[in-house]
């Protein structure tokens, strides 16, 4: 859908950024998708095929436009919402000046695909028989 949007646009846009306030999902977006179970790889293998994950970002839930309606907010909340309006104040600025995303604490490893394996070793042949 990205590209289709892109091509459609009759103007040069020099980057693109794709946000999320979920910092699982931005770990999950930055292995491999067979690293997770199927359901989140299958997700992920989507994405990424889609758009580069070098190019996804953090958005605290509080300055995620999309959040508004979920925390309950009423229509005319939403028109004195300013950066519904005017955007964030900080994403007109350079990208070093935006807000670093959240050192995770969370597990992350929830939907990480379980690998058993198992060895053994033989000396001899004898030990074999």
């Amino acid at each position: 859908m990205p590209t289709s949007v892109l091509n459609e646009l009759s103007m040069k846009i020099d980057n693109v950024f794709y946000w999320s306030d979920s910092t699982i999902v931005l770990f999950w977006l930055k292995r491999l998708p067979g690293s997770w179970t199927t359901f989140v790889a299958n997700q992920i293998a989507k994405i990424q095929e889609a758009v580069d994950s070098r190019d996804w970002r953090h958005v605290d839930s509080h300055d995620n436009p999309a959040d508004i309606s979920s925390r309950g907010a009423l229509p005319q909340d939403l028109r004195l919402n300013t950066f519904r309006r005017y955007g964030l104040k900080w994403l007109p600025k350079h990208e070093d000046q935006w807000p670093r995303p959240p050192v995770h604490n969370e597990d992350v490893n929830t939907e990480a695909r379980r690998v058993r394996a198992r060895a053994s070793q033989v000396t001899y042949f004898e030990d074999l028989l």
